[in-house]
């Protein structure tokens, strides 16, 4: 029996969470939780405006709070913080198994996708400024054409709009398509295969849907939860929510995923106050 984290600036880890319970039935899962911890870093959101030092420093905040909570794994449920990842980070947290979702969509790549000619990777500012998709998708597919794509406004768009009372999943993926239309009016190429480079990016699949008909999407959190098909939850595994801010609005924002997410069913309790500095 150990715990798990799952960590996000908001509610786009959730999509992570969701593909690992989703994966709960593993017939190859040998190992139970006791707890998944998710904590949504709300006092630092957006990530993606913030420099790549202090996003560095969150990091490692947030990793100390996860080591306090005798959290045994870490999912970086956050592109941005999956791209800060290094071996310094790693030796400074030795107790701690971290995966992320770059290294995992890479390897999947790999295995599965090596024919792949022409991707672009949609993400926050700071992962596209950190290079990180386009270093390790060029290690696995050296042939490739591969184009990062910053998408500053889909973040806030997400996270501002999902808990008001007239907006909806479709109305948030109407205003995305406007957005995803002015980034992509000078593509060099069609993309055979798109990236979600932000756990917030599959909950607008409708309108990169209907911009790329033809594109495969490759979303990291699938690739991370294969990695993660060891471990499995039951009834007796508990689920905590934290927020390092404003605890009213996270639960807010649980409650208005609920109908689009089965992993929020699972957090029964209140959300809780993180202190991670």
């Amino acid at each position: 029996m150990s715990k798990i984290g799952f960590l996000d600036s908001g509610i786009g880890g959730l999509t992570v969470l969701e593909e690992f319970c989703q994966s709960n039935n593993s017939k190859t899962a040998v190992n139970e939780l006791s707890e998944i911890i998710y904590l949504a870093d709300l006092k630092n959101l957006p990530y993606g405006e913030k420099t790549l030092e202090r996003l560095t420093a969150i990091l490692e905040e947030n990793l100390k709070w996860f080591a306090q909570q005798n959290a045994l794994m870490v999912v970086l449920a956050c592109n941005t913080s999956s791209a800060l990842l290094n071996e310094k980070i790693k030796q400074n947290f030795k107790q701690l198994y971290i995966f992320d979702l770059i290294t995992a969509l890479a390897e999947q790549i790999d295995r599965e996708h090596k024919n792949l000619d022409k991707i672009a990777v949609f993400s926050t500012l700071a992962t596209h400024q950190s290079g990180a998709y386009i270093s390790n998708l060029q290690k696995v597919l050296p042939q490739a054409q591969i184009i990062s794509i910053a998408c500053p406004a889909f973040v806030p768009l997400i996270e501002n709009h999902l808990t008001e009372s007239d907006f909806s999943l479709e109305q948030i993926n109407k205003l995305a398509l406007g957005c995803l239309q002015e980034y992509t009016q000078n593509l060099p190429f069609e993309p055979s295969a798109i990236v979600f480079g932000c756990t917030h990016y599959p909950l607008l699949k409708m309108a990169f849907a209907q911009r790329f008909k033809n594109s495969l999407f490759l979303d990291p959190a699938q690739a991370l939860a294969q990695q993660l098909q060891k471990y499995k939850f039951s009834d007796q595994t508990k689920f905590l929510s934290f927020s390092t801010a404003q605890a009213e609005t996270f639960e807010a924002k649980l409650k208005a995923l609920a109908k689009i997410l089965n992993c929020v069913q699972y957090f029964s309790n209140q959300a809780q106050i993180a202190k991670t500095a």
